[in-house]
């Protein structure tokens, strides 16, 4: 068992906030402090590939908006919503295919739904029946597979694209949140909330092969991001932290493994086409993103990009940032990563809390 170090570069956390937070993070951990989790792992190490970096990015960024049941669909080039989804059931998680064919949307509180959108004819074509409450949702980069985590029934569901159909239900920690895919599709990564443990899957066995545990008791797994180049996983790991853990996946009992304290807050993660840097929105009823510099594990900027800061996604190249607002404001940000500056406001729906953007490798 090691430790997960503090990274005694890295600024204190601020008061944290958590008013007008949305009903899906119930049950966090709380607490305060500094980041002294440990984490242990099983002896069988998921190995992954260095990604492609000759990457696509699909012209459409697209917005759950969970207060209107409605996924707004983001022109990139002109920075403006071309079209409205309306999804017959609940809206949390988003999540589209790296072909750009079509979007996985969870239904969140209250339902046990998965509704699949076709980006050509943009419209709700098919409604999957998954585990209780689904939040999070990840498509393989095959595109043959969709992870969906059910917070409810602690279960993962795998989806076959080719059916629309579950194939398998996989049992992983308590009230799994998010989930990500190595970019070799090998394995699956998911934060469970309440454990504040993650649970390691192997894709092709279709089980949970390791357990990555924060015994801090401030530790709440929430989101969860994989470097292209295979070579970093991220964790934001609650507010009762503002810290985002870096394990490497191909040393997991490494006394390199360390949590990147931010500014204030920490609740989803992108990372940039070249691995080298992770934005982190501060979430919890903060206005910022915090940049962390891959290669130092210290955070390099701090982004004040007012009205709420929850999801994000960023483009193919890195040089845009989709910000959504959550319940502060109806607004999705663009960020130009090179300035740090917002460049476009785009009005959404309610609550927009989630944002994917196809992203092609090879």
């Amino acid at each position: 068992m090691h430790g997960v170090r503090p990274n005694q570069q890295s600024q204190s956390s601020s008061a944290r906030h958590e008013q007008g937070r949305r009903s899906r993070a119930l049950g966090r951990a709380a607490g305060g402090g500094a980041m002294a989790a440990l984490l242990t792992m099983t002896l069988t190490a998921p190995q992954t590939a260095a990604a492609d970096q000759s990457r696509h990015c699909g012209r459409h960024a697209y917005v759950a908006n969970s207060g209107s049941r409605t996924v707004s669909v983001i022109d990139t080039a002109e920075n403006s919503v071309v079209r409205t989804v309306s999804v017959p059931a609940g809206v949390s998680d988003v999540a589209v295919s790296p072909s750009d064919e079509h979007v996985y949307v969870t239904g969140g509180a209250g339902t046990d739904t998965v509704s699949v959108i076709d980006t050509t004819r943009r419209a709700a074509i098919r409604t999957i029946h998954v585990g209780q409450r689904p939040e999070g949702v990840a498509v393989s980069p095959n595109n043959r597979r969709v992870y969906v985590t059910n917070a409810r029934s602690n279960t993962v569901s795998v989806i076959d694209t080719a059916t629309n159909r579950v194939r398998k239900t996989i049992d992983v920690g308590r009230w799994p949140q998010n989930v990500a895919v190595t970019p070799d599709g090998s394995h699956a990564y998911v934060t469970n909330l309440r454990s504040g443990t993650v649970s390691v899957i192997s894709t092709a066995r279709e089980e949970v092969v390791d357990t990555i545990r924060f015994t801090s008791p401030a530790a709440a797994p929430f989101d969860v991001a994989i470097a292209p180049d295979g070579r970093r996983v991220y964790v934001t790991l609650g507010p009762g932290t503002d810290a985002v853990a870096v394990i490497d996946p191909r040393e997991p009992e490494s006394e390199d493994a360390v949590a990147v304290t931010l500014p204030e807050g920490a609740e989803q993660l992108a990372v940039t086409p070249d691995s080298r840097r992770v934005y982190v929105t501060s979430g919890f009823g903060h206005d910022g993103v915090s940049v962390i510099d891959a290669d130092t594990g210290t955070v390099s900027r701090y982004l004040d990009i007012g009205a709420g800061a929850e999801g994000i996604a960023l483009g193919a190249d890195g040089s845009r940032a989709y910000v959504t607002s959550g319940a502060d404001a109806r607004v999705t940000k663009v960020v130009n990563t090179g300035t740090g500056r917002v460049v476009a406001t785009i009005p959404v729906g309610a609550g927009p809390y989630n944002v994917a953007v196809a992203v092609r490798r090879g």
